[in-house]
């Protein structure tokens, strides 16, 4: 009897070990399966105040859970972001500038190498400045690359016809239309660059030619002028054309700005905003600031109760008071 019982209770035990070793299998096929979220932090104390909002965006909406969460820094980090990635489950990579002046704007492509060595499934590479109040992970699909349309025809069109032809381009159709300037034309590959959304495959073949066009249009002065900090924007559109890879755009709610007059919002939709882009618009507390159009102000109003509820935390302190001494 009490042999009996022995063995009942190591057949339950086993039974329990075999159970969690399934799971934690199943839990790291799901790890290695988790696409890459990404962006990139400069070495300003305002970076780093749009670095805490993204974190906590990305923890609270559950990107954290759903993807792989990578900042790429411009040299070493402060130790608070440091802190605050660590807290909320996120990888710090410390890259170098690409370049400098207008170059800065084109550090994301110093993180494609880093993001496309985790052999991951896709990749969504972004800027620093956007809350997440959903997680991105529908943005991604195994076939195709895809961002927003621009919200103004940056450059504007004639200047776009000369680059085409300059980069030795065959002239290019240019009826998409900007997203905030309906009266205007743009190349359907002209995008909004803080949201890019690629199967890891794809960007593997994009990169080479959009970190190429991106190097040459920052050449461009007599064409681009003060556009030449879009060049990173204007390399990738330059690399869709030369590759002819899959691209369709992103829905205007997954790179929501929040920088315009309120009036700007009144044509469009504002129905289920999930990704807030407030570029500098935030105030001394790193809260984003409000447009005055009310729809789009109860999207703001979320975000920064969200961002109310990590105050307490000492990472917040320290960041906020670098950024606070910055003003």
């Amino acid at each position: 009897m009490i042999a009996v019982l022995i063995l009942n209770i190591i057949s339950y035990f086993l039974v329990r070990y075999d159970l969690a070793l399934k799971t934690k299998r199943r839990h790291s096929i799901k790890e290695v399966c988790k696409p890459v979220l990404s962006c990139v932090v400069d070495q300003d104390p305002k970076f780093l105040m749009q670095a805490w909002n993204w974190l906590v965006s990305a923890w609270a909406s559950g990107a954290c859970q759903d993807f792989v969460v990578i900042i790429h820094h411009i040299e070493p980090p402060p130790y608070a972001l440091e802190k605050a990635a660590e807290r909320f489950g996120a990888n710090i990579i410390v890259i170098e500038p690409f370049g400098e002046g207008p170059a800065r704007y084109c550090n994301k492509l110093q993180s494609h190498d880093h993001v496309i060595a985790t052999g991951r499934s896709g990749a969504i590479l972004t800027d620093v400045d956007l809350f997440y109040l959903q997680s991105p992970l529908p943005c991604l699909d195994a076939s195709w690359i895809q961002s927003k349309i621009v919200d103004h025809p940056n450059p504007a069109s004639t200047a776009l016809t000369e680059l085409f032809d300059k980069m030795g381009l065959p002239p290019q159709h240019l009826n998409s239309i900007p997203t905030f300037r309906p009266q205007s034309h743009t190349h359907m590959f002209n995008c909004n660059g803080g949201l890019y959304a690629l199967p890891m495959t794809q960007l593997a073949k994009l990169t080479m030619y959009w970190r190429h066009y991106s190097s040459k249009c920052l050449t461009q002065t007599d064409i681009l002028e003060n556009k030449l900090h879009h060049s990173d924007q204007l390399g990738f559109m330059l690399a869709l054309i030369k590759t002819k890879l899959p691209f369709r755009h992103l829905d205007l709610s997954y790179n929501f700005p929040t920088h315009f007059k309120s009036s700007v919002y009144d044509s469009c939709n504002t129905d289920d905003i999930k990704i807030l882009h407030y570029h500098h618009k935030i105030n001394e507390k790193g809260r984003l600031l409000s447009t005055g159009h009310k729809a789009v102000d109860t999207y703001i109003n979320k975000a920064n109760t969200i961002l109310a509820e990590y105050d307490s935390l000492p990472e917040y302190a320290d960041i906020q008071a670098q950024y606070s001494l910055s003003l």
